[in-house]
């Protein structure tokens, strides 16, 4: 897959799942709406995890989704940059901020379980989604413009 245009329907996930990274919740969140999601392929940055991997295979079999994970040595910054919509669910402002970073000019949800008083309404607003896995869902197929 070439990285070096934006595909019109990719939807890349972070799949970090540790201390910062809640990439099972995004995962889990695909699998409430793939049925919505038929034509949009899924890629996954840090999916280095056995459980996720599992969990990505799984819901490409059980949906027949085109879900894929990004090898270790991808540039992550690349894959992002080739995405439609970039999602992230994590625990702290400042793993929101390093998020950010990677994710700029991508449309992104980014997802804080545990913001800090000083954030934004935007960053507020996505707060019951870092939480939620059906609202998570919901907000993922707004951004992509897909009927709910």
């Amino acid at each position: 897959m070439s990285c070096e245009k934006r595909h019109p329907r990719l939807l890349v996930v972070d799949g970090a799942d540790d201390r910062e990274g809640r990439g099972l919740m995004v995962l889990s969140a695909l699998s409430l709406i793939a049925r919505e999601l038929n034509g949009v392929e899924v890629r996954i940055v840090n999916g280095d995890d056995p459980v996720v991997r599992t969990a990505a295979e799984v819901l490409g079999w059980d949906w027949g989704l085109s879900v894929s994970i990004a090898p270790h040595s991808a540039d992550a910054t690349s894959e992002i940059q080739a995405a439609s919509l970039y999602v992230a669910v994590v625990a702290s402002p400042a793993a929101r901020l390093a998020v950010q970073r990677v994710s700029a000019n991508v449309p992104a949800i980014v997802a804080v379980q545990f913001p800090g008083a000083e954030f934004d309404a935007h960053a507020l607003s996505l707060h019951r989604a870092a939480h939620d896995t059906r609202v998570l869902g919901r907000v993922i197929l707004s951004a992509l413009g897909l009927p709910q």
